[in-house]
């Protein structure tokens, strides 16, 4: 199952050389881990790893807020905002490794802004270190924070 349009350069994913983002060919895809037909590869500055079995190549859950704030801020001096809506990204990512660049997959994202993320389903009230809050715009996430004693650090 694809869940966004990625291109290769050859017929056959175990052996193509790089992933895109355009059907031209020149635009290469990020860095991340791509999977098509139970394998997988990783593209690290352009270059494109071996073809490997996946253990489990289903995209895996992560919960954000479904609104966003305009002040990063606000998550930390506040309770009130529940992570509850699932979803994942591109390339497919667990919570400890996302990055800048990553896409929402799904269009979730309804407004740029600020949106608080976490791996299981919670609340802005959970201990702080067990959540991080991201800056998206255009479902793609371009700064990620976590709460100090009342505002937001840049990780």
């Amino acid at each position: 199952m694809s869940l966004v349009n990625k291109y290769i350069n050859s017929d056959d994913f175990d052996t193509a050389t790089g992933i895109y983002n355009d059907v031209n060919l020149t635009i290469l895809a990020p860095d991340g881990f791509y999977q098509s037909g139970g394998r997988y590869r990783q593209q690290l500055q352009g270059v494109l790893g071996p073809s490997l079995a996946c253990p489990d190549c289903s995209p895996r859950s992560l919960y954000i807020t479904d609104g966003d704030t305009t002040v990063c801020d606000n998550y930390c001096t506040s309770s009130a905002y529940d992570m509850d809506v699932e979803f994942t990204t591109n390339p497919v990512r667990d919570y400890d490794n996302l990055t800048n660049g990553d896409e929402i997959v799904g269009g979730l994202t309804a407004t740029d802004g600020f949106y608080a993320v976490s791996p299981y389903i919670a609340t802005t009230g959970a201990p702080k270190g067990l959540w991080k809050i991201l800056e998206i715009e255009s479902d793609i996430i371009i700064n990620i924070s976590e709460c100090g004693a009342t505002q937001c650090q840049n990780l």
